[in-house]
């Protein structure tokens, strides 16, 4: 008799996490590569509330290389997070091609709240935001 076998194969993703602490409004780098050669998006993924799945929230398209099976693909995804609070996050390679999806290990980013002297106003608008009292 014989069996069915699976045997799934992922890409090698080498990922260093940033700095444990970030500022809103501050620009924050995620890079790494992805072995053997890929091309397709990596993605920046948020832990939903209660720990129930992830959703995106960036992405970087990645070019393939030259020479695919010798050389890693490198990305660099660039986000700013407008809120402040703790952040629970990942990257994810999807799976395709033959490969299956990988992700890193999650990892903790706290925003702090941007300092008062980093803030500007907004502009006065000559269009007002509301109806005028009793039109709504």
């Amino acid at each position: 008799k014989s069996a069915l076998l699976f045997e799934g194969v992922k890409h090698q993703l080498t990922f260093t996490p940033p700095a444990s602490t970030a500022t809103a409004g501050q620009l924050v780098e995620f890079s790494g590569a992805v072995l053997p050669g890929f091309a397709g998006r990596v993605y920046l993924e948020r832990q939903n509330t209660g720990q129930l799945g992830w959703h995106v929230i960036d992405s970087v398209s990645v070019a393939a290389t030259a020479e695919p099976l010798k050389s890693a693909s490198p990305f660099s995804i660039k986000h700013v997070f407008n809120i402040a609070g703790p952040e629970r996050l990942r990257i994810k390679v999807p799976g395709g091609g033959g490969h299956q999806a990988v992700a890193s290990a999650p990892f903790d980013v706290n925003v702090a709240a941007a300092p008062a002297s980093a803030l500007t106003p907004e502009a006065p608008s000559s269009t007002p935001h509301l109806p005028p009292e009793g039109q709504v």
